[in-house]
C-alpha cells in the first residue's frame, strides 16, 4: 500500500514539473515575436521619413541651384579651406522684391561657421547672383511684406525670437535685424519664404 502511495506522490509530482515547464516555454517563445514587433515599427518610420525628405526635395524647383552653387563657392573662395563639410549646408528659396519682374535668391546657411546662439548669416542675391546684402544672426520664419521701400518690398526677419523689419534704401537692406525695428504688424498680408531642402556647396 506504501508503494503504492509513493509512486503515485511520484507521479503527481512528475506532472506538476512538466506543467511549469510547459508554462516557461511558452513565455520564451513570446519574446521574439515581441522584438521582431518593435524593429518592423521602427523599420517604417525610417522609411517614412526617407519618403518625406524624398517627396521635399522632389517638389521644389532646383532650376537655379547650380547657380547658387558657384556663388557660394566664389564669394567664399579664401574660406573653404578653414570649412568642413557640415560648414557648407544651405537651403535657398528664389524670391520676388521688386517690380520689374526680376528673381532674387536668399541662400539661408546652416552649418556652424556661419550660425551662433543668435542665428545664421544670410545672403541676398540678386539674378545674376551678385550680392544684394548680406544678413548677420537671422532665424527662421522669414516674411515677404506688403509695405515696400524704395520701390521693394520690406523684409521681415527673426532675431532674437521676434521679427524685425527690414527696409530696401535703394542699394541694399541693412546687414544686422537684431538692431532693426521689431515689426508690429498683424501678418495678414504677408508671404512666408519657404525655403528648399538642406544642400552643400
Amino acid at each position: 500500500m506504501r508503494k503504492i502511495q509513493s509512486l503515485a506522490l511520484l507521479l503527481i509530482m512528475a506532472l506538476f514539473l512538466s506543467s511549469c515547464g510547459d508554462k516557461k516555454d511558452t513565455s520564451e517563445t513570446k519574446t521574439p515575436d515581441k522584438e521582431m514587433s518593435n524593429d518592423n515599427t521602427t523599420g517604417s518610420s525610417d522609411t517614412k521619413k526617407e519618403s518625406t525628405d524624398e517627396n521635399k526635395t522632389a517638389s521644389f524647383d532646383t532650376t537655379n541651384l547650380a547657380g547658387v552653387k558657384s556663388t557660394l563657392t566664389t564669394l567664399l573662395k579664401k574660406d573653404l579651406a578653414s570649412m568642413t563639410e557640415n560648414d557648407r549646408k544651405f537651403v535657398y528659396s528664389e524670391i520676388s522684391l521688386g517690380d520689374d519682374g526680376n528673381k532674387q535668391t536668399l541662400v539661408m546657411f546652416q552649418g556652424p561657421y556661419f550660425c551662433g546662439s543668435g542665428g545664421c548669416t544670410i545672403y541676398l542675391l540678386d539674378s545674376d547672383y551678385k550680392t544684394i546684402s548680406e544678413f548677420s544672426v537671422s532665424d527662421e520664419p522669414i516674411k515677404i511684406a506688403e509695405t515696400t521701400s524704395n520701390g521693394w518690398k520690406d523684409l521681415l526677419i527673426s532675431s532674437g525670437g521676434k521679427l524685425h523689419v527690414m527696409k530696401y534704401n535703394g542699394k541694399k537692406y541693412p546687414g544686422n535685424p537684431s538692431v532693426e525695428a521689431e515689426y508690429t504688424g498683424d501678418g495678414k498680408q504677408d508671404t512666408d519664404v519657404k525655403f528648399s531642402p538642406q544642400y552643400s556647396f
